[in-house]
């Protein structure tokens, strides 16, 4: 992944009823994350990011959100920390951040399931 997909995939989306946004981490732990999904028939038609923290959580994020876009709402559900990880290229050391990603994800697939 180079750093501008990364950055292609940062940011958030416009609030909008078809959008959800989930939020994992804590300021005090080192890595907040923030994912923005944009929900439309059942497919992640676009996954965005917004991640503090060290570039290990840049990374994860941008990785999961761009194998999330384009794909069912099944593969939120479905994506794990360690997958997050290896997709990333980080190593075990740092997949703490990773998890926080996939907490992220969690909390956004329940906003859609509310």
């Amino acid at each position: 992944m180079t750093l501008e997909s990364m950055l292609s995939r940062s940011g958030a989306l416009e609030p909008e009823a078809d959008k959800v946004t989930g939020r994992a981490g804590a300021v005090d732990r080192g890595t907040v994350v923030e994912v923005h999904l944009c929900i439309r028939g059942g497919v992640v038609e676009e996954a965005r990011f917004l991640a503090f923290g060290a570039p290990e959580a840049f990374a994860c994020a941008a990785a999961a959100c761009e194998a999330l876009t384009g794909g069912s709402l099944a593969n939120v559900g479905a994506l794990s920390g360690l997958a997050i990880a290896q997709r990333a290229g980080i190593d075990r050391q740092a997949l703490a951040h990773a998890l926080v990603v996939e907490d992220a994800l969690q909390s956004a697939l329940a906003e859609v399931q509310r």
